[in-house]
């Protein structure tokens, strides 16, 4: 059966050219969390694929990345040398497009898109075909850029605890200017404060749209949401928050599935705290040894009490 939109991917391993030979490469590790485009092409250096195909995807490249996609991916029914080859010869190797064997056709045939023209030497090739991928993810954009911090880890677990999204599912993207308006760096332990409350305030209007949304499309009268699932009045539907966004996706309703909010505190906020160290010095010899290093700190409240200590430590051996 041919591979239609909304079907999940057969797993499938390609073989690619490492730098000593040939690697077996799982599509899961390709495609898992991720947003990838995969073309196909009957065969490599066939004049048409060589000549249009490949260009093109070169030449949208860039667009593809505005999206969003990370990864272009071409699959042919060829071994990998020939594609390693054909790479290199076209110009996707050097654009960064990932050339992937499906040497035996496995793939190709588990997605029903292979054909067989034996006066030309074809025989359980690929047909063309272009598909995106979008592993169910979400992606948060932050203007801040963590340093060590553990940054990513806080946000993606703030933003679960909010919405019910697996954290697993959450993509944290920081510091690419092309995607993100507007930044600041790190600095002031001000990062988790501020993307903490935009967070907050983003979470909040997809609630709000996502109810009106699922209210019109169920006729429910009274939608709630409670960190986890929608609750529908007079209906037995408990959607996730995921699984709404595949409903508005399917619907055509793109309007709901890129949120954008700004948070702006109302006034500042300093944490406190206080480093003592206690030291001993040699009158004679003026060696130094430190007897006692006292930290006393007023964190508020703590969402990552690991990574607050962690933080601590750092700051005592640097």
């Amino acid at each position: 059966m041919t591979i239609s939109q909304g079907d999940t991917l057969p797993e499938a391993t390609f073989i690619v050219m490492g730098e000593g030979g040939p690697e077996e490469v799982s599509l899961s590790d390709k495609t898992k969390g991720r947003k990838v485009v995969i073309f196909a092409v009957p065969g490599a250096f066939t004049p048409t694929c060589h000549s249009a195909h490949v260009p093109s995807f070169i030449r949208v490249k860039d667009a593809l990345k505005d999206k969003g996609v990370e990864e272009i991916i071409c699959v042919a029914v060829n071994d990998p040398f020939i594609m390693q080859t054909w790479g290199k010869a076209s110009g996707a190797s050097d654009a960064g497009i990932t050339m992937l064997s499906d040497a035996e056709s496995t793939f190709t045939k588990a997605v029903g898109m292979n054909f067989s023209a034996p006066p030309v030497g074809f025989v359980d090739r690929s047909k063309r075909y272009a598909m995106l991928v979008d592993d169910g993810t979400v992606s948060l954009y932050v203007g801040t850029q963590s340093n060590g911090q553990g940054h990513e880890t806080v946000y993606a677990s703030f933003l679960a605890d909010h919405s019910g999204i697996p954290v697993e599912a959450i993509r944290i993207i920081q510091g690419d200017s092309d995607l993100i308006a507007t930044g600041g760096g790190t600095g002031g332990s001000r990062s988790v404060t501020m993307q903490s409350g935009a967070t907050l305030q983003t979470v909040g209007t997809i609630v709000e749209r996502f109810s009106a949304y699922l209210g019109e499309k169920f006729d429910a009268r009274d939608v709630e949401f409670d960190d986890e699932r929608f609750r529908l009045s007079g209906s037995n539907e408990t959607p996730t928050m995921l699984e709404v966004a595949e409903m508005a996706r399917v619907d055509g309703r793109s309007d709901l599935l890129d949120i954008q909010e700004q948070f702006r505190l109302s006034d500042r906020s300093f944490p406190n705290g206080a480093h003592i160290a206690e030291v001993e010095i040699d009158p004679e010899t003026g060696q130094v040894t430190v007897d006692r290093y006292s930290v006393t700190d007023d964190f508020g409240n703590m969402i990552n009490p690991m990574l607050a200590e962690g933080q601590v430590h750092g700051g005592v051996a640097q």
